[in-house]
């Protein structure tokens, strides 16, 4: 076989290949795919928040006020745990992850437990006027102070609260192991950027499916001499 017909033979092997190629890139029929919708996220408003807790005797005030995004009147808030807090009114809520209480520092002369804390939370869920929320960068101040009634205890007034730091956290967090406080109070002033985010719809968008295979034309022969 002569270096002239290889090379020709060559080239036509070359151009049915880049003929496929280009077939194939090109494709067939368009046939609707479904396209899923992603996400939207709209821009971040700022949120600041003020709850006060309060407890004297057998009077209890749990309240939280806001502006921003999410605009609260009169909100009541509710501890689920040590480290989730709700707020609510009727229909609407807003539900945060927060860092729990700091060790404290105890006065054993006043029998007072005192919180000082810079912390960081996140919305994790809402309702209502609170519904779809997400946050950024949330974080908070908190005060707080818990007094006890000093107990008689061999003619001397006596302090019931550890003087154990971790232990009065752990025994505050947990609910239980001290006497209730004759007054408490909680303090706290939180602010974040809140934003929605939003599942766009599916959508049908018309994609090209590439041929199995392409029909070669009367222009496509070429013949070796």
């Amino acid at each position: 076989m002569s270096i002239r017909r290889l090379v020709v033979i060559g080239l036509a092997t070359a151009g049915l290949i880049a003929g496929t190629a280009t077939a194939a890139f090109a494709g067939g029929v368009p046939t609707p795919t479904p396209q899923f919708g992603g996400h939207v996220r709209v821009h971040p408003v700022n949120w600041q928040f003020d709850l006060e807790q309060t407890q004297i005797g057998l009077h209890n005030l749990a309240l939280v006020e806001g502006s921003g995004a999410i605009p609260m009147t009169d909100w009541t808030d509710t501890q689920l745990t040590p480290n989730v807090d709700k707020f609510s009114l009727g229909p609407n809520s807003v539900t945060l992850w927060h860092d729990a209480l700091p060790v404290p520092r105890i006065d054993l002369k006043t029998c007072t437990v005192l919180f000082d804390q810079n912390g960081r939370f996140r919305v994790i869920n809402g309702t209502g006027t609170g519904a779809g929320f997400r946050s950024l960068n949330g974080t908070f101040e908190l005060q707080a102070l818990f007094s006890f009634a000093e107990r008689a205890r061999y003619g001397h007034a006596v302090c019931p609260v550890p003087a154990n730091p971790f232990l009065v956290r752990h025994l505050i967090l947990a609910g239980y192991g001290l006497p209730a406080p004759v007054f408490s109070n909680v303090s706290v002033q939180g602010e974040a950027l809140l934003f929605r985010v939003l599942q766009l719809p599916k959508v049908f968008a018309p994609t090209a499916s590439p041929s199995d295979y392409v029909t070669p034309s009367a222009t496509d022969t070429t013949t070796a001499p």
